[in-house]
């Protein structure tokens, strides 16, 4: 007697006694919500278009007559997976978007995607508007992900990029969290009316106000513009102080290019040495900043931003951290910290530290901002374990055997936790690829099986060891060949 779920979906909580082919015991599972990030069809799983910037496809009205499903969630190995916000590049017109990325976990079936929602996806009832796997994951220094979003992108839609394993049919797929992609100075646009702003948070964008283009003269006129000071230089720009909360004290620096066209408004260090500012605007000074005397505009387009005398190293790019082999001694590469395309000065601008950086395992580096630079910004690289040497292999009717050098280094207190054997009939190992693990770091031999008569196989090796759900592998070794008996 037990509790069953009829052919028609109907449940039975009292228990009956059956043996029919239409009901049966559905079994119970724990399942994270929180760790969920899509659902998709059992079958055919997320739908995307062809790998490419084209890759977005719409979502809404795709059927699942099977009632089968599965999950993409979220784990810890995607976890160091980030964009670099900073160094976004958007098309003029919105049509497309490049985004910088890196910590991502690469292989045969681990990708970029990307998603586009109704609304933040931390927002109850958000719904995925398109998906797409756009790229494979690369490990490249630059490695970096084109979207077209042409036709795709409404005002209020969001824009995330996550890195995702894809799995087969009712089998589940692991990913990262969702990035967000933004235009720079979204996130603290000013509203209308009196605004703090925090200068900590980084740049302040007020010009995307609808049909309210920013002009010199309006703020000169509610006196926001000293009138003393103004400079030009040799490119034509002009630059002259601006007093925005009116304490007698410039705070920031305006340069302006063109009046007519093209109109740029960008504030650059805070020069009353306060933050954050506050400031003032009305509704009806708002209105009229957008006219000249006449009531006519005076500049077609206009960015206003505010930003600190200090800038945030989380901003920066950081290059040169690339995996390691464990040594037993603290490995410590030194990072290139480049912001706004300057490579800044280790002991002047930042200072670094290290984390985890002994053992096997995932070490990190950290930035830390010094003098004109503040915060700090993390680097992660991987440290693996040493390899191995392919000391013969020898053919064997449909086999091969093969012998290795044993790697008996002690890694901290343990040793590696075992080999991993990679067999194809090409040196480039792209066709007939065979893959074995061998547990245990004294194994020295293996026997590999299964394979076609007669037929040359290349062979190589590295040692593995697994930490948790994570295996660290060390450099490949030397390949060899040999043709296998029939």
């Amino acid at each position: 007697m037990v509790a069953y779920v009829d052919g028609d979906g109907t449940v039975y909580k009292e228990g009956q006694q059956t043996n029919s082919g239409w009901t049966a015991v559905r079994p119970a599972f724990f399942l994270d919500l929180g760790s969920v990030l899509l659902t998709s069809a059992g079958i055919g799983g997320k739908i995307s278009g062809d790998e490419g910037p084209d890759a977005l496809q719409a979502q809404g009205g795709i059927a699942n007559d099977r009632n089968e499903w599965k999950v993409t969630v979220k784990d810890t190995a995607h976890a160091s997976f980030t964009i670099d916000s900073d160094n976004v590049v958007f098309a003029e017109d919105g049509s497309s978007v490049t985004v910088p990325y890196s910590g991502a976990a690469v292989g045969d079936d681990e990708y970029i995607s990307a998603v586009i929602t109704d609304r933040p996806v931390t927002e109850k009832d958000a719904k995925i508007e398109y998906y797409g796997r756009i790229i494979k994951a690369s490990s490249d220094e630059d490695a970096s992900v084109t979207i077209n979003l042409a036709g795709k992108m409404g005002e209020n839609d969001k824009l995330y990029v996550f890195n995702e394993q894809i799995n087969g049919d009712k089998e589940t797929d692991y990913a990262s969290a969702f990035n967000e992609v933004a235009k720079k100075g979204t996130a603290q646009d000013l509203n209308l009316g009196a605004k703090t702003c925090d200068l900590s948070k980084g740049p302040v964008n007020i010009a995307n106000y609808p049909g309210i283009p920013m002009t010199l003269e309006a703020l000169s006129k509610f006196g926001y513009i000293q009138g003393s000071g103004a400079t030009s230089d040799s490119e034509g720009f002009i630059h002259m102080p601006a007093d925005l909360d009116k304490d007698g004290n410039a705070d920031i620096e305006v340069i302006v290019k063109n009046k007519i066209t093209n109109g740029v408004i960008a504030a650059y260090g805070d020069v009353s040495g306060k933050a954050p500012i506050t400031f003032k605007f009305t509704a009806k000074e708002l209105a009229e900043l957008s006219q000249d005397s006449e009531g006519e505009p005076y500049y077609s387009s206009i960015t206003f931003i505010f930003s600190a005398s200090t800038t945030p190293i989380s901003k920066a790019t950081i290059k040169g951290i690339t995996a390691k082999t464990y040594t037993g001694k603290a490995l410590k590469p030194a990072p290139k910290v480049v912001l706004k395309g300057k490579t800044l000065k280790a002991g002047k601008d930042y200072t670094v530290s290290y984390k985890k950086n002994v053992n096997v395992g995932t070490a990190t580096v950290v930035i830390k901002g010094k003098g004109s630079y503040t915060g700090t910004k993390t680097k992660t690289f991987k440290i693996n374990p040493k390899g191995t040497t392919l000391k013969s292999v020898a053919k064997a009717s449909k086999a091969v055997k093969i012998k290795w050098t044993k790697q008996s280094a002690k890694m901290k207190t343990t040793r590696i936790s075992g080999y991993q054997i990679i067999l194809a009939t090409n040196g480039n190992f792209t066709k007939g690829k065979k893959t074995v693990n061998v547990a245990g770091y004294s194994k020295i031999s293996k026997k590999v099986t299964g394979l076609k008569g007669g037929k040359r196989y290349y062979v190589k090796l590295r040692t593995y060891k697994k930490i948790g759900n994570t295996k660290y592998y060390s450099k490949w070794s030397g390949i060899k060949s040999v043709k296998t008996a029939k």
